[in-house]
């Protein structure tokens, strides 16, 4: 039996002239990201998963932290996030409990009733903040911005150690997310053939594929966000950890190619069959990693003038 989606698209491959067929194939992505929005993001159902637990509850602990760095907190606070939380945490399974924010949300409950019953700033939720960066001279920042390129000419004899790309990894991990969701997972692939299937799915690497020596593929947890409001919070927390992610392979010398992932719902799905990657997440963009050859040449790609995106007011 034929999938209605596949009738649909089929119809309007094939029947609709193209000026009615792309908005008809456009409504027909758009109800199938709805369906798995509405489907995953499911803590505003009271729905009890473990997606929506840490979601809830990650929300409600940094509400609290936040709070505690205002520069006056309302004393007290948090009365109906307190009672919400502590419903939520004796509803928890013991795998949830033994979750790192299920400690986060003990400490942050310790931490308001200090906070409402004596006036005190609990250091483990809202720490000082002591840093020993001083900054970077306009100079070197200027460098450091400007000189990252996309790469399309790696050197597969001199590929990338996966320590320095791990590291990378773990850097973009301080990438700010909405209400510390850290919803954004990356699956990094070093094996050609795995690469080579997986660069199958993307429409953009003609040309330069077989020469991407590693490649990421930046995913986002659809199930650690929250109601109508959020449906569109993935995107950009992903994008953030992305970029932040390219950032950091740039700061430790290795170079990048952020690969677009602006492809329909049954293209994703191929690409997570052969990546392995759960249904839950969805894929925010792919990375290939590498060192350039000597001697390659970069796309002009001259930037827009300060004035045209920047207001001061």
């Amino acid at each position: 039996m034929v999938h209605p989606t596949q009738v649909a698209r089929r119809w309007g491959r094939r029947v609709l002239p193209k000026k009615v067929r792309d908005p008809v194939l456009i409504w027909h992505e758009f109800l199938l990201d709805a369906r798995s929005y509405s489907k995953s993001a499911a803590a505003h159902r009271g729905q009890a998963t473990a997606d929506s637990l840490e979601a809830r509850l990650t929300m409600d602990y940094h509400k609290i932290e936040k709070s505690l760095t205002l520069p006056e907190p309302r004393r007290p606070f948090g009365l109906t996030v307190e009672q919400r939380m502590k419903s939520l945490m004796s509803a928890a399974g013991e795998q949830d409990r033994e979750k790192a924010y299920f400690a986060y949300s003990s400490d942050a409950l310790t931490a308001l009733a200090a906070w409402n019953s004596e006036g005190n700033v609990d250091a483990r939720v809202a720490p000082q903040y002591v840093s020993t960066f001083a900054g970077l001279v306009p100079e070197t920042a200027e460098l450091f911005f400007a000189s990252r390129r996309s790469t399309r000419n790696f050197d597969l004899a001199h590929p990338p150690d996966p320590a320095v790309v791990l590291h990378a990894a773990r850097l973009a991990g301080h990438s700010p997310s909405v209400c510390n969701r850290q919803a954004s997972c990356l699956h990094l692939f070093h094996d050609r053939e795995t690469v080579r299937q997986l660069l199958a799915h993307q429409r953009g690497n003609a040309g330069f594929g077989p020469t991407i020596p590693m490649l990421g593929i930046v995913t986002v947890r659809r199930g650690l966000f929250v109601g109508p409001g959020e449906r569109n919070q993935r995107w950009v927390d992903g994008g953030l950890f992305a970029m932040t992610f390219v950032w950091a392979l740039h700061a430790l010398g290795v170079q990048s190619c952020m690969l677009n992932w602006s492809m329909p719902n049954r293209a994703t799905a191929a690409l997570r069959r052969t990546a392995g990657i759960d249904d839950g997440e969805d894929v925010i963009v792919l990375v290939a990693i590498g060192h350039r050859t000597g001697g390659s040449r970069v796309a002009r790609s001259e930037r827009r003038p300060a004035a045209d995106f920047i207001t001061l007011t």
